[in-house]
């Protein structure tokens, strides 16, 4: 009993030193490695919201471009006929939606939804103004058609997915 003792009386003091520094060395690990994933955090938010920042921009300016009036002075030639004006038109807007479709990642999803909408609306509106018009009219004809239509429809989807890419960023920023 005496030599239990004996072995005790050396062991347990050591035992205790050692599960001290045990739990000082893991607590000291533990909060060197959040303050490291924090400081990784700080970086890509550093990086992240000029790109999210961005992403606003470009689709706010997207769905300007794509406005009737903006587009017809964008893509209108004195020499085209009636089709070539349609087709450029659609060609102008399919082009600015691809240019852009990256940026979908910094966005909402019913936001991407709305800008998917507003583009369709305006293809659907060059598509369907002219109607009465021969494929061989003057590209201005067709203009003057689209831009009557876009005045008495007025392109909801776009005004609506303007307004809701500001709330959307003030909300953010």
């Amino acid at each position: 009993m005496e030599t239990l003792l004996e072995i005790l009386k050396y062991t347990l003091p050591g035992l205790i030193v050692l599960l001290t520094t045990y739990i000082i060395l893991k607590s000291f690990l533990e909060s060197e490695t959040k303050k490291q994933v924090n400081k990784l955090k700080q970086s890509n938010t550093k990086t992240l919201i000029p790109l999210k920042m961005q992403a606003y921009e470009r689709f706010v300016l997207f769905l300007e471009r794509i406005l009737p009036e903006n587009l017809i002075l964008r893509v209108s030639r004195p020499e085209y006929t009636a089709l070539q004006m349609k087709m450029a038109m659609i060609k102008g807007i399919r082009e600015e939606f691809e240019h852009n479709m990256s940026q979908q990642l910094y966005i909402s999803d019913s936001t991407w939804q709305k800008i998917k909408e507003a583009k369709d609306e305006m293809i659907h509106l060059v598509n369907t103004s002219g109607g009465d018009l021969d494929d061989r009219a003057r590209g201005t004809e067709l203009a003057t058609d689209v831009l009557q239509v876009a005045t008495s429809k007025k392109p909801v989807h776009i005004n609506e997915a303007i307004l809701i890419l500001k709330n959307e960023f003030n909300e953010l920023f």
